[in-house]
């Protein structure tokens, strides 16, 4: 999907970070998260960088049932710590 240049550079910075630290942060978390794959460059056709991510097999979490809503929240709170 598109990203928009809100500055000069920002598209480029924000897939840098990405890059960078998703991997990281994805070894720390229990739910699986979209990590990046691979970093493609702007050209003629595309003037952005852009990036494919790891898919991921799932659902959207139904927060009404199962009590999702504390698993994401312990899962978030064990990264924050």
């Amino acid at each position: 999907m598109p990203r928009i240049e809100w500055s000069i550079g920002s598209v480029s910075n924000e897939i840098n970070k990405e890059y960078r630290w998703v991997p990281q942060l994805a070894q720390h978390l229990k739910t699986p998260i979209s990590e990046p794959v691979f970093k493609g460059t702007p050209n003629e056709v595309y003037p952005w960088p852009w990036s494919v991510t790891k898919w991921n097999d799932g659902h959207n979490p139904d927060f009404e049932k199962e009590n999702e809503y504390d698993k994401l929240a312990v899962d978030l709170g064990r990264v924050i710590n």
